[in-house]
């Protein structure tokens, strides 16, 4: 392509964001706090005091979901989100699997859906 100059313009592809980019610009949040907020607003609303309390006393408590966060931060696609969360479908535990205090399949999409398209 050229330009007015006469000069040829190099047209470089641009990089997609990672959904972790997007979220902290749309939110005006720190990469510090993304893990926290994140988790909390995948979960089902009637459980967010209970996480809020088990993420600041029993975080191990949490490591699935968290795993599931921190790995969906670098994906640039709902597409890959999804694959993420599937790897995680089996993996199940007292407050997973019993209780119900986990990142929904529902929650999650929906959550990124306002960032990644």
């Amino acid at each position: 392509m050229i330009d007015a100059t006469g000069l040829f313009k190099v047209i470089l592809p641009v990089a997609p964001k990672t959904f972790q980019e997007v979220w902290c610009e749309k939110s005006n949040q720190s990469k510090d706090v993304y893990d926290e907020k994140v988790l909390l607003a995948c979960m089902p609303r009637r459980y967010w005091l209970v996480g809020l309390f088990i993420w600041h006393f029993y975080p191990h408590y949490l490591s699935t979901d968290l795993d599931i966060v921190r790995q969906i931060a670098t994906r640039t696609t709902l597409k890959e989100i999804r694959v993420v969360y599937s790897e995680y479908q089996e993996v199940t535990g007292f407050l997973r699997g019993v209780l119900g205090i986990r990142i929904t399949k529902q929650g999650l999409l929906k959550y990124v859906g306002k960032f990644v398209s």
